[in-house]
């Protein structure tokens, strides 16, 4: 669809003051917006300008084509309109005609000789302008007479992109049907394969994919469709991916995430189980040591720990920031997960290289509900860290009384 808003505000509000100085002109854009074939040729016949313009240089063709009129176009066209008259944005008839999916319109406009390769200032011919708005066929009219599939608009998307970008797939397979290529790419390097991850479209995934789209392709980012639709928890297109040949422990070089690490963190608990069962590495580590548990426990995503810890996620493992799971956990003040990984087994006294327990670092952080529960579980109040502290010593730094309190109940001194 076209986003030129002024312009639409301009023509509804039936812009009065017009380029062309007849005083006809006005009537015969009213006309031509409303149909009214027999006024137009009243009009025309008292000497009305047949491509007399309005401020946004539209003409009496392009708002009949617009709002198809087939009638009113078919008599301004024999009465001499451009058929390929621009207005200021650069939109022809025929682009307005394929936007709006006005077939018969599109017919008379090509039989009068519209031309298909012209663009507006954003690079779009009539044929994108079908993929934009879904229409199927007018783009079948539009290919049969000549229409470039693989044009591109001024940000480099060809139809296919614009069409997996809306979940268009009647357009794609009427594309790739005309031999749309499927390996194009855009400026920053998408195909359409990639639009469509992008967009959560998972029909035209799967149209794209069936057809022979490759699983690997990257962005000028270096990210690729799987990690995306891992991250977005778009469980059926990681599905779709992996039937299709995605790695599923495909590591992001920067980072070193892996599909499984993107989905736990940001608590996808359908994708995580769609991973696990296409055989992600439950323990694989990232650049900073942490594995997906660690993150999932950091964020507090208790199903997918759930997921996760039934798979054989290791409790102990640690990341360069002396967390495993359960001190993540309580230094975020993650209750319900603390409970979740004490109960299958994690040790609560268990320290990191720096001696920070889970005691200590919720301590640290004054959460006193995870505090209780930890002191329940006979967290050990007189271990001390590297520096020799204890829980007690770091909740009174910090100055958090109620932790005091509750680490002094349970028999901790200076």
């Amino acid at each position: 669809m076209r986003h030129a808003f002024l312009i639409s505000l301009l023509i509804y509000w039936q812009t009065s003051i017009m380029v062309c100085p007849s005083d006809l002109a006005p009537e015969l854009l009213l006309a031509a917006r409303q149909g009214k074939a027999g006024l137009i040729q009243t009009l025309l016949a008292r000497g009305a300008n047949v491509d007399a313009r309005n401020l946004v240089g539209e003409t009496a063709l392009m708002q009949a084509a617009e709002r198809g009129h087939s009638e009113a176009v078919g008599i301004l066209i024999a009465k001499g309109s451009d058929v390929n008259a621009q207005d200021k944005l650069g939109w022809t008839a025929l682009m307005r005609a394929a936007d709006e999916g006005h077939l018969e319109v599109l017919k008379r406009l090509l039989g009068a000789g519209a031309a298909l390769g012209l663009k507006n200032r954003h690079g779009t011919t009539a044929l994108l302008s079908t993929a934009y708005s879904g229409h199927v066929a007018c783009a079948e009219v539009l290919l049969s007479a000549g229409a470039d599939v693989n044009a591109k608009n001024n940000a480099g998307q060809t139809g296919l992109m614009a069409a997996a970008q809306r979940g268009h797939t009647g357009i794609l397979v009427t594309f790739l049907d005309a031999a749309a290529d499927l390996q194009a790419r855009d400026g920053d390097n998408m195909t359409a394969l990639l639009h469509a991850v992008f967009r959560g479209q998972a029909g035209a995934v799967q149209v794209l994919l069936d057809r022979g789209s490759n699983v690997l392709d990257q962005n000028r980012y270096g990210w690729n469709a799987l990690r995306q639709a891992a991250v977005m928890g778009n469980a059926s297109v990681v599905e779709a991916l992996l039937n299709k040949g995605a790695p599923v422990d495909d590591v992001a070089k920067l980072s070193g995430l892996t599909p499984l690490m993107l989905a736990a963190e940001k608590g996808h608990a359908g994708t995580v189980q769609v991973l696990l069962e296409g055989g992600a590495q439950v323990n694989a580590k990232d650049n900073s040591g942490s594995t997906s548990l660690i993150l999932a426990a950091t964020r507090g995503h208790v199903a997918v720990a759930e997921k996760l810890l039934n798979k054989g996620a290791d409790l102990a493992a640690e990341n360069g920031h002396g967390w495993n799971a359960l001190r993540a956990a309580a230094a975020r003040g993650r209750l319900e997960m603390v409970q979740v990984l004490l109960r299958h087994g994690s040790d609560v006294n268990d320290a990191g290289e720096n001696g920070m327990t889970a005691l200590m670092w919720a301590a640290h952080s004054g959460h006193s509900r995870i505090v209780q529960c930890l002191l329940e579980a006979q967290a050990n109040v007189t271990a001390k860290t590297t520096r020799g502290e204890t829980a007690l010593r770091i909740a009174r730094r910090k100055r958090f009384a109620t932790v005091i309190g509750q680490l002094k109940a349970a028999g901790a001194i200076e």
